[in-house]
């Protein structure tokens, strides 16, 4: 893999802690982050010469097709801790 690839999963894992963070002090709502993320897939699809240089491969890895909005990775993510405390699941 490539070491750029390996820094970018690196750099969206803390991206990822510091979201839940948000989320768990209620800083933020998983609603509010969705609007964040929405606006600035917007922002970029916005900018036509930014998004015309690019080829529609990396235009579309930069918009994330296919990846669910953070509410439903979040909801599924409840879901999975609450399976967790019930007494007839063992580490699901």
């Amino acid at each position: 893999m490539n070491v750029a690839n390996l820094q970018l999963e690196g750099l969206l894992m803390a991206v990822a802690e510091i979201k839940n963070a948000l989320v768990h002090k209620v800083i933020l709502s998983v609603e509010d982050i969705d609007i964040a993320l929405k606006t600035a897939k917007a922002a970029f699809t916005g900018d036509q010469r930014l998004f015309e240089d690019m080829s529609p491969a990396s235009r579309d890895a930069a918009c994330l097709p296919g990846v669910p909005p953070f509410s439903a990775l979040a909801q599924a993510g409840r879901d999975h801790q609450a399976a967790l405390q019930r007494p007839d699941v063992k580490g699901a």
